[in-house]
């Protein structure tokens, strides 16, 4: 029996050529896919909150961890929806594709998961009334990312982030933080942080190892100021290897619901988004949607 899908598709990704030949595929099969394009900002949330309710088995995201985001944000608008989300990931880092598992080198690959795997619940974090999937990180990698120029972006993909991050390496500031859950608290000089429903960001850095997408839990890591050692050389060791035999540079932690409270503002980015405040509150929505996932 075919399936209802509806596409919603980053405007940049529209005439790829695979992607076009995967959809009438996917037609001939008996399958129903419709398609919406996005040409200015806000459009993937748009389209995702108009196919609410239409009778759509699967409403998905194709782009990257910017249009996952935006389509999260509009399936999520009327609360809990009946329809599952998928991912055909075509971005520059499509973290949350690979922390799952699905292709981004092969979109046959991802599309079959969509068609024949069956959707299975997961967790949404929120942060000040926002959604993510994946991960939320904050302080230097997200100034960097905000900053990064998007015909930079476009030219030299990930690549860019570096060389933005070397220009803005010696003029980032650690920002005075106090974490509080509960009764529990951190204070410190902070210079990153991670917040994962999901494991990885940053092109592939497992900075929330611990993270599982169905377990009312926040994977929580800080990355306090060092005297002893060098921002430099922390992200570079990090870029290297995740935590992995750095365990004493961070703070970790997990946590269904939290606060941190920030001296100066601070950026955060959330799955391509990004924020800058300084008093972020941290949730979990447990089992909030129907995901189709590898596994």
């Amino acid at each position: 029996m075919g399936k209802r899908i509806r596409l919603i598709i980053n405007g940049k990704s529209a005439a790829n050529a695979t992607l076009r030949q995967l959809i009438e595929q996917s037609r001939s099969h008996g399958h129903e896919v419709s398609v919406r394009a996005t040409f200015e900002e806000g459009d993937a949330e748009r389209f995702a909150k108009e196919a609410l309710g239409q009778g759509l088995d699967s409403i998905v995201a194709v782009g990257g961890d910017g249009t996952l985001n935006e389509v999260l944000q509009g399936m999520l608008a009327k609360g809990k929806p009946v329809e599952a989300m998928g991912l055909l990931p075509m971005g520059t880092a499509n973290d949350f594709a690979h922390g799952v598992g699905i292709s981004a080198d092969n979109l046959h690959k991802a599309m079959a998961i969509i068609l024949n795997k069956a959707p299975r619940p997961i967790d949404v974090g929120m942060v000040n009334g926002r959604a993510f999937l994946n991960v939320v990180t904050g302080g230097f990698g997200s100034q960097v990312t905000v900053e990064t120029n998007p015909d930079l972006k476009r030219v030299l993909g990930k690549f860019s982030y570096l060389l933005t991050g070397i220009g803005k390496l010696f003029d980032f500031q650690p920002i005075a933080v106090e974490l509080k859950n509960g009764d529990a608290s951190w204070q410190g000089e902070l210079m990153a942080l991670a917040v994962g429903n999901g494991w990885q960001a940053g092109g592939g850095i497992r900075l929330c190892p611990d993270a599982c997408l169905d377990d009312g839990l926040l994977d929580i890591t800080l990355l306090p100021h060092n005297e002893r050692v060098g921002l430099l050389d922390m992200l570079d060791a990090l870029a290297q290897d995740g935590l992995q035999g750095h365990e004493a540079w961070v703070k970790r932690g997990q946590a269904a619901e939290f606060e941190i409270i920030a001296e100066a503002p601070l950026h955060i980015n959330l799955d391509g988004e990004p924020m800058k405040d300084t008093h972020f509150r941290f949730s979990v929505l447990k089992q909030q949607l129907s995901f189709h996932l590898p596994e």
